[in-house]
């Protein structure tokens, strides 16, 4: 009864909640899947019905034995008093055989065995190829065990060791035991085994192993003679040399790959070096900008000034480079060529990509657009917000160089105490 309430729930719930989607407008694409869940519920509902009607007639009394094995079955228990039918497992143990029909199929079975072990080969009870070998017989209803003398001449999954035969056809002994619901017979017979023949490259190892074996037994002498020739073909041999081009193959990538990595990680370390010295150059910047249009000199009459000063005192060897100032002068060089003042500055906080000197770019744009009212104002209270952050980069920047040093110091700690207690474990065990 719990599942024709759930899905009568479920589909109510699908086709009523796709109706207010609908009616308000609401629920996006998700709601095109609600008709649907709410008719797969419909259809579930539906085959439960149907189910149920036709439980009643699957009514059975018996269950029929299997000849063997036990067999494992799930049915439907309806009792007085419970509220519903449940699942109720059932075991049904296989059919029991009278002795006469054990020992019928034992004997069949080891008709089945020879008869399963001939199988590929040209004659009865003679092998030439390697042998299978059943684990149960007359279709599954007897066990066998099959065993073999000389035990390592044929293994467990019939493979034939020919190199273990000094004969050319050994007669092999074949045990089996064979068990039917606790009844049991023993049954021994014989196959003999014929080499099948070789072919060239068989023929001519064989011959090889033959006079490698003929010179073992020359033990009287300090030299080993190799074959010069078998099955009428020459033999050369050679000693196997230690090959070395996949080596220098290997050191070659783990070199690329080195030097990618070098130059990666250089190249990342001159990046962060580059943006650092953004930041560190940007107060000066903004506060020498703050100066000169205070003293009355446009934006882009400032940024000339301090672009030319310092491509002249760089020019000159008076002072290193600095990232902020090299990209004031990439903006001077561009207003020069040509490109608008508004452009240039655009630029200047695209290339920086950092906030600092995009807000920059904004204010400068600002004064081509409106004047240079205000700039003034505005570059003041950029200046005393930057000397703030500028503190907090530099602080961050000491811990990060301090964080640096904790291997180092870790290391030297760990041979300071090598130093001191290695000396006196040495006394304690001369002692």
């Amino acid at each position: 009864m719990e599942r024709y309430i759930g899905y009568s729930l479920m589909s109510i719930a699908g086709f009523a909640g796709w109706y207010l989607c609908k009616r308000k407008g609401t629920g996006g694409a998700l709601a095109g899947y609600l008709p649907v869940l709410g008719a797969i519920s419909l259809l579930c509902l539906a085959v439960a019905v149907w189910e149920g009607r036709d439980a009643g007639s699957g009514a059975v009394t018996e269950l029929e034995r299997q000849e063997s094995g036990d067999r494992q079955v799930t049915l439907l228990l309806e009792a007085d008093g419970q509220s519903e039918r449940t699942s109720y497992p059932v075991t049904v143990e296989e059919q029991k055989l009278t002795e006469a029909q054990k020992r019928q199929l034992l004997e069949a079975a080891v008709t089945e065995l020879e008869e399963y072990m001939q199988k590929g080969q040209e004659e009865d009870l003679v092998v030439s190829s390697d042998l299978m070998i059943p684990d149960v017989l007359q279709e599954g209803r007897v066990l066998a065990a099959v065993s073999f003398w000389p035990g390592d001449v044929i293994d467990t999954k019939g493979v034939i060791h020919w190199e273990y035969f000094e004969e050319e056809e050994p007669l092999v002994q074949v045990g089996v035991l064979l068990e039917c619901q606790e009844a049991e017979l023993y049954h021994e017979f014989y196959l003999q085994l014929e080499r099948p023949p070789l072919d060239d490259s068989q023929r001519f190892y064989a011959e090889l192993k033959e006079q490698l074996q003929q010179q073992n037994q020359q033990t009287d002498t300090d030299r080993f003679a190799l074959p010069r020739e078998v099955q009428g073909a020459a033999v050369a041999w050679y000693q196997e040399q230690e090959q070395d081009h996949w080596k220098i193959l290997l050191l070659g990538v783990i070199g690329i790959l080195i030097h990618y990595m070098v130059k990666r990680s250089g190249r990342e370390r001159l990046e962060k070096e580059w943006k650092d010295g953004l930041i560190m150059d940007y107060p000066d910047i903004v506060s020498r900008l703050s100066l000169l249009v205070g003293a009355g000199m446009t934006a882009g009459g400032a940024i000339g000034k301090l672009a030319c000063e310092y491509q002249k005192s760089y020019g000159e060897g008076r002072q290193r480079m600095h990232p902020g100032y090299e990209e004031l002068l990439k903006t001077w060089n561009e207003m020069q060529d040509g490109t608008g003042e508004r452009k240039a500055y655009e630029n200047l906080g695209t290339r920086c990509g950092r906030q600092e000197y995009r807000k920059l770019s904004s204010l400068l744009i600002q004064n081509v657009q409106k004047g240079s009212k205000g700039i003034q104002q505005l570059l003041d209270s950029e200046v005393t917000e930057v000397y703030l952050q500028q503190q907090a980069h530099v602080k961050r920047l000491g811990e990060e160089a301090s964080a640096k040093l904790l291997l180092p110091m870790g290391m030297m700690l760990i041979l300071v105490f090598a130093v001191l207690i290695l000396p006196a474990m040495f006394s304690l065990q001369l002692s």
